[in-house]
């Protein structure tokens, strides 16, 4: 978001409109990122050749994250300062079946109702 500013001046610059934290601060940082995740081949072609403001090809588009064109992507995302890169951890997938278990969980946990 339009934060991404902000939130950095907070976690990487230890201070707020410019002044300080103070170091005796317990405030304490816990955030979650999207990656970036692309279209498939196939829905590429599709949204290009749909129309609906695809008129000019991914590739030449100039609105790019590095070197991969926005509308390639699911959903939008803001670059994030590379001063936050050695912050970020990637913890991988969940695998199918982890996220079935999971859902399971969470039905059960809400519902009387045995997943």
């Amino acid at each position: 978001s339009e934060a991404i500013s902000t939130i950095k001046e907070i976690m990487i610059d230890r201070s707020v409109d410019g002044a300080p934290i103070h170091d005796n601060c317990s405030l304490q940082f816990i955030a979650a990122v999207n990656p970036y995740r692309q279209h498939s081949t196939e829905m590429i072609k599709r949204l290009e050749s749909a129309g609906l403001g695809y008129y000019i090809q991914s590739n030449e588009s100039q609105d790019k994250i590095g070197s991969i064109p926005l509308r390639r992507l699911v959903y939008r995302v803001n670059p994030m300062p590379l001063s936050m890169f050695p912050l970020i951890w990637d913890f991988g997938n969940v695998t199918d079946r982890n996220e079935m278990r999971y859902i399971a969980q969470m039905i059960e946990s809400h519902t009387k109702i045995k997943a």
